[in-house]
């Protein structure tokens, strides 16, 4: 029988996996012999799942346990699991629609978590990656969308722990104004801010009481046409996303 030959990304979710409450450390060799996998392959997606914060080494005995931030991430899921089915078929409504890439993002933190993404069904849109586990608020549209809801005293805080990180914005003011035109717009856009050659459109999503529970974008290559007509596909884009109740 053909060995099944796997993702970089499906074996750094297998490492996860290893763990339980038997057995709660493992050394990279430990890894590398229980997925059969080269050593430098399992030190390296360790290395990878330790940079982001899923799992710390143990610098005395020299292994991997899971890190707390691994609760964090559950808890997300765990309460957006409703939302993640109850937005699919709905993203692939709008990416049809839209004509782009659609994913739902939802706000822990200082991060937009992207839960949930439907591609486009198109030559050039085929190869976006966009999706991530996290990605900082103030650099998409999403983020500005859930950003907007919140006071201005927690802005500013949010600006002053986070914002010189950000590639748009020279200082907390510039900031604050761009989230009032989003407040009052009911949408927002994003060009080349955190992935080069992309441009964003966000709009938010409420849920049957009205509250905004999460935020829906749009994904497009970058380009002069697109751009000279973006403000009105965001218009129409958030006329579309006003209209939609989805429950929590």
């Amino acid at each position: 029988m053909k060995k099944k030959t796997y993702s970089s990304l499906e074996n750094a979710l297998r490492i996860l996996e290893l763990f339980t409450m038997e057995k709660s450390e493992y050394s990279i060799r430990e890894i590398s012999d229980q997925l059969g996998i080269a050593y430098s392959t399992a030190h390296r997606l360790v290395k990878n799942l330790e940079d982001e914060g899923f799992i710390v080494k143990d610098s005395i005995l020299n292994s991997y346990r899971l890190s707390v931030s691994i609760l964090s991430l559950s808890s997300v899921v765990t309460a957006h699991t409703k939302l993640i089915s109850n937005s699919t078929y709905l993203l692939k409504k709008l990416s049809s629609q839209f004509k782009a890439t659609v994913q739902i993002g939802v706000m822990h933190r200082e991060h937009v978590y992207y839960i949930n993404k439907t591609d486009y069904e198109h030559l050039i849109m085929g190869y976006v990656t966009y999706i991530e586990r996290k990605v900082p608020l103030h650099y998409t549209s999403a983020g500005k969308i859930l950003l907007s809801q919140l006071s201005e005293e927690e802005i500013i805080h949010y600006s002053e722990q986070y914002l010189l990180t950000a590639t748009a914005f020279s200082n907390i003011e510039d900031f604050l104004d761009e989230l009032k035109h989003v407040k009052t717009n009911g949408y927002a856009i994003s060009a080349d801010e955190h992935y080069q050659d992309f441009i964003t459109v966000a709009a938010p999503l409420k849920n049957t009481s009205g509250h905004i529970i999460a935020a829906i974008e749009l994904i497009y290559p970058n380009d002069a046409k697109l751009l000279r007509t973006i403000e009105q596909r965001a218009k129409e884009f958030k006329k579309v996303c006003e209209k939609i109740r989805l429950n929590s």
